[in-house]
């Protein structure tokens, strides 16, 4: 690696091409981080929404501005997802609540925040909305933080939004990684399967309609077999993302069984063996990404795997170079075969 990363006037640096190899090219054994001095503050704010269309105007006008590090938004079905979750253990609310504490960077603030969080219902209150958008706006201090997520807010307003408790924001950040469970198994059971894809936010409403438009065509089938979809938006630094879900009745497989409630595996076991769901889930997904996502030539968080990266190479002599050059590092191929879609 050159004496200063990120500094290559003096010739190419071939060290960047094992990021997002997806391990095809390598095993990393050793990574440099460029830290930050002083820890960020941060502010949160979510604000329901009763259009999609307004939820991604919103997105798109954040995207531009710059005021938030972080930005997602959920529809009904997810809000079900949050209000059906089971109170946390005293243990693990005294964990919560203390973590809360800690990043507000002072007891007065970290009891206001407790306090806005800690409403009748839990988070019940997202019910009333189909939509809502949670933004979390990051900072050197709190003041700049906090002015920051002020000027947000009047873009979600402007946007048809209405301020509610910033529950979702303080406890992601609190905790980030949510339980596995609710992420691949729905509400009664279903398995799941999720697509995504990144745009330019002034494609983002352009790639909702055909989203919108999909699904209507496949409607008459998702109903015959159990099917349905949920969908959530995020921002990717300044590009728009969106996630659609799909669900189908079926056995779940022993990963899925094993990180479902304890108290709900018995139940869960039984559920019968659904192929013929099965099959057109998956066709479903794989016409998403060639039918909708395509055309609006979007990128993929996952690339690789599921989504072809040889098809969205720009020639087909970018791919011959990657093949040969695989074929270089790793002349047996036996760095994660298959990854990126190399041999």
């Amino acid at each position: 690696a050159p004496d200063c990363p990120g500094i290559t006037t003096s010739g190419p640096d071939f060290t960047g091409v094992f990021i997002n190899d997806a391990g095809a090219l390598g095993i990393k054994t050793a990574a440099t981080f460029r830290l930050q001095s002083g820890k960020p503050s941060f502010s949160a704010a979510t604000f329901g929404f009763q259009e999609e269309t307004e939820v991604v105007a919103a997105l798109q006008s954040l995207a531009s501005s710059g005021l938030a590090v972080n930005a997602f938004s959920f529809g009904g079905y997810h809000h079900k997802v949050f209000t059906n979750r089971p109170p946390p253990s005293t243990e693990a609310a005294r964990a919560l609540a203390k973590t809360i504490m800690k990043q507000a960077g002072n007891p007065v603030r970290g009891a206001l925040r407790l306090a806005a969080m800690s409403r009748p219902g839990g988070a019940g209150f997202l019910n009333k909305y189909p939509w809502s958008l949670t933004i979390i706006c990051e900072g050197f201090d709190n003041r700049t933080a906090g002015a920051k997520c002020r000027r947000a807010k009047k873009i979600l307003r402007h946007h048809g939004g209405r301020a509610l408790p910033p529950t979702l924001g303080y406890a992601l950040l609190a905790e980030p990684f949510q339980p596995i469970a609710s992420l691949i198994n729905g509400l009664g059971g279903e398995c799941s399967v999720p697509t995504n894809c990144t745009v330019p936010p002034s494609a983002a409403q352009g790639v909702i309609a055909d989203l919108d438009k999909f699904f209507a065509d496949h409607g008459d089938t998702m109903q015959k077999h159990g099917l349905f979809t949920a969908r959530l938006h995020l921002l990717y630094g300044s590009m728009f993302g969106v996630e659609p879900l799909i669900y189908w009745p079926d056995a779940l497989s022993p990963l899925r069984l094993s990180v479902s409630d304890s108290a709900e595996q018995d139940a869960l076991a039984q559920l019968p063996a659904n192929p013929e769901a099965r099959n057109i889930a998956l066709q479903l997904r794989k016409s998403l990404v060639s039918e909708v996502f395509a055309k609006h030539r979007a990128g993929h968080a996952q690339i690789g795997k599921y989504y072809p990266l040889q098809d969205a190479l720009a020639t087909p002599g970018s791919w011959g170079m990657l093949q040969r050059f695989k074929t270089s590092v790793d002349p047996n191929g036996v760095m994660n075969p298959g990854g990126l879609g190399l041999t």
